[in-house]
């Protein structure tokens, strides 16, 4: 028998697998996933007794944006934990589809993420330089050969050989 999990006065079965259609991409995952965050919409939208009533092919259909919703449910799969590829650019779609689904704290995270990112600006194929808040660079990785002009607070010439 499935053990249940409270949310608000509602009670869940935790372990049930469910299939979702969000904005035409499908997800399957287990209700104690989607109700990790009590408070989300997704708690209020999965709850057993009010949530959504399945719409197509047993599917719960949620009218956003699904390929951003992989990042959401990884979250809540990770617990707690943000996972982006390098190179992700949609920073104002992930934060308002966080922002929809009421995850605080991911919103946090994706803000923290965001400004990791910018401060690490790729200068090469191989390495990226991190920069202060005045945009000196302040560390460089990487594995480099040849000759290397490093700018910044101070300028410097190193012969980064074999």
């Amino acid at each position: 028998m499935a053990s249940p999990l409270a949310v608000g006065a509602l009670t869940s079965t935790v372990d049930e697998p469910m299939n979702l259609d969000v904005g035409g991409s499908f997800y399957t995952t287990l209700r104690s996933t989607l109700i990790r965050y009590p408070n989300s919409k997704l708690a209020l939208m999965f709850s057993k007794d009010d949530g959504l009533p399945p719409v197509r092919d047993g599917r719960y259909f949620i009218d956003r944006d699904g390929p951003i919703f992989q990042y959401i449910l990884n979250f809540l799969i990770d617990q707690s934990k943000l996972s982006l590829p390098d190179g992700f650019k949609q920073w104002d779609i992930l934060m308002a589809e966080a922002d929809f689904y009421q995850l605080a704290q991911l919103k946090t995270l994706i803000a923290e993420e965001r400004t990791k990112r910018e401060r690490e600006k790729p200068i090469g194929k191989n390495y990226k330089q991190s920069v202060d808040n005045d945009g000196n660079a302040i560390n460089i990785n990487g594995n480099v050969s040849g000759e290397m002009t490093f700018t910044g607070n101070s300028l410097a010439k190193q012969n980064c050989g074999d």
